[in-house]
């Protein structure tokens, strides 16, 4: 679901985001779409979240990582936020 803006003011956030992110956000090509977003569909559409847990599974399944799931990549982000040096509250926002 796209929601166009957040229930509350304190919804709007500043992101800090790593130089290198940035580059590798910036090279990407721009798949132009109604929505603007950074990873639409390959058709230029939403991602629907089942389509791309499945994705994630054939990616990872044949490597071994059966057991990864996208809740794994959040905790892991979540733990380099924290040994970064950023605030619960700043965590919490991303």
């Amino acid at each position: 679901m796209l929601q166009p803006k957040p229930k509350s003011e304190s919804g709007w956030r500043t992101l800090h985001l790593p130089a290198w992110l940035l580059l590798l956000l910036k090279s990407r090509e721009v798949v132009e779409s109604e929505w603007n977003v950074v990873f639409p569909s390959q058709q230029g559409k939403l991602r629907d979240r089942s389509n791309t847990n499945a994705d994630l599974r054939e990616a990872l399944d044949p490597l071994g990582f059966g057991w990864v799931t996208s809740h794994n990549f959040r905790k892991t982000a979540a733990t380099l936020l924290d040994d970064a040096g950023l605030t619960v509250r700043e965590i919490a926002d991303h």
